[in-house]
């Protein structure tokens, strides 16, 4: 709020009625309705409002990988068809739409996954495979409920159906 005009800006209504309100007890009225105003209601740790202008101020402060990454999770973007990834599978993908001079680190790539909403499942180690990190999107956080082995049974499945099912061909 502004309670100090030092320069004269001539004979605006703005100026003028201001100015009354400023020299009257206008602050003092303002303040009493501050101090009165009922906010039992008011969620001091609740979200703010998602607007237009909230996107857009957070677009403007996202770093180039969280860009790319946000971009990539829209519909018809690498990251929207699958559940789950691995973080070698999400390392290898990323320098391919970020516009980088060079590959990004593990920890960039794991910041900027953060940031957007996804959960950092863990090292999981099968017997054929070896120990990996997986991640899960953050439209299907109900997977993180899985046990190990499930997600990677889940992870395999929606990466690797023929795999899966040349291997079970063998089996029979």
């Amino acid at each position: 709020m502004i309670l100090e005009i030092r320069k004269e800006l001539g004979t605006h209504w703005f100026t003028n009625t201001f100015d009354h309100w400023r020299k009257s007890n206008g602050p003092s009225h303002w303040l009493w309705y501050l101090l009165n105003y009922d906010t039992s209601g008011f969620a001091v740790h609740g979200n703010a409002l998602d607007t237009a202008e909230t996107e857009l101020a957070v677009e403007s402060t996202r770093s180039v990988m969280e860009g790319t990454i946000a971009n990539q999770m829209l519909d018809g973007g690498a990251f929207a068809a699958k559940k789950v990834w691995s973080a070698k599978q999400l390392y290898a993908l990323i320098p391919t739409f970020a516009d980088t001079q060079r590959a990004p680190s593990m920890s960039v790539m794991a910041r900027a996954l953060y940031a957007n909403g996804w959960k950092r499942f863990g090292q999981i180690r099968a017997s054929d495979t070896p120990l990996q990190v997986y991640w899960v999107a953050p439209n299907s956080q109900d997977l993180m409920k899985f046990k190990p082995s499930k997600l990677l049974q889940f992870w395999r499945d929606s990466h690797f159906p023929g795999e899966v099912l040349k291997s079970l061909s063998k089996q029979v």
